[in-house]
């Protein structure tokens, strides 16, 4: 029990940096997996070698017959599930801890070369990157590298937990039979061997298959959680990031953009009013109105090309 409580108390550390399906799929392992198989399983495969009875006195038949019926047991063989869908878990708890290590060094750095005054400090922190993984109420936040690391280790759990579904099933079937036919070496004909419980043993193998089965429709829909909230925040990033178009002008006016004739008219225009300060003021008339008339011409010009 004491190895139980040791997974227990890292699994709980996990499940503080997890999303809420996850705390529900840490919910399932621990009371409808860990618990029965400790409390109830255990005991019920107690006597599975020393009541599996074959009608035969040749030596050595019995052992080979319960090793072809049983190539591990059923405990055993939730025991190392349960420890193979932990591993990943236990991946990202470490993954999780280094960044929060990581960040807590970065944060402590700015704020001594913040106090000192530094100007090489405070460039050092404009340039470098701010914390972004850890909130002000300490709690983590799953994204970037987090996100990352979650998403692949529920691909991990998902995985395992199909493969380990599909074992069980190659190696026992899904029901246990009350007489198992052997007729392996050394038995000197076909025997037939009875097990100890056979309806009991039959009903725990259906419940933890249904815990299984609950424990990967959770995992998927976390995915599918997961792969939504990260498209919503693409696109809330992209609408960030949008420039507003500058509304087009009404019809009306929009003809009198085409082709640059509104830039054309404010030149025109301005040259005329510079001609008309020159003549009041004595200058030279003549030679503006001219220039004037020269810059209509090559404008036409132009335009006529």
């Amino acid at each position: 029990m004491g190895d139980w409580d040791l997974l227990g108390r890292l699994l709980d550390k996990v499940q503080t940096h997890s999303t809420v399906i996850g705390k529900v799929w840490l919910t399932v392992l621990f009371v409808f997996r860990i618990m029965v198989l400790h409390t109830g399983a255990e005991k019920v495969w107690g006597d599975e070698k020393s009541d599996f009875v074959c009608n035969t006195q040749q030596p050595g038949c019995e052992n080979v017959c319960y090793d072809l019926a049983f190539p591990i047991s059923h405990v055993r063989f939730w025991v190392l599930q349960i420890v193979a869908l932990a591993t990943p878990m236990l991946l990202y708890l470490g993954h999780v801890l280094h960044v929060i290590h990581a960040e807590k060094k970065l944060k402590e750095k700015m704020k001594k070369q913040a106090a000192l005054g530094d100007p090489a400090g405070l460039f050092f922190q404009s340039a470098s990157k701010v914390p972004k993984y850890i909130k002000s109420s300490g709690r983590v936040s799953i994204r970037g590298r987090l996100l990352r690391s979650y998403v692949l280790h529920l691909l991990a759990k998902i995985v395992l937990e199909v493969l380990f579904i599909a074992g069980q099933y190659l190696l026992y079937g899904f029901t246990l039979q009350t007489r198992y036919v052997c007729s392996r070496f050394p038995c000197p004909h076909k025997v037939d061997c009875f097990l100890s419980r056979p309806t009991e043993k039959s009903v725990i193998i259906w419940f933890m298959l249904v815990a299984a089965a609950v424990s990967l429709a959770l995992g998927l829909a976390e995915l599918l959680y997961l792969c939504g909230r990260g498209v919503k925040e693409c696109v809330a990033r992209r609408r960030d990031y949008t420039v507003t178009p500058v509304t087009p002008p009404p019809p009306a006016e929009r003809r009198m953009f085409n082709g640059g004739e509104a830039v054309q008219n404010l030149v025109n225009l301005e040259t005329e009013l510079q001609g008309r300060k020159l003549a009041v003021n004595g200058g030279l008339p003549r030679t503006t109105n001219t220039r004037t008339t020269q810059f209509r011409k090559t404008t036409w010009r132009r335009k006529r090309r």
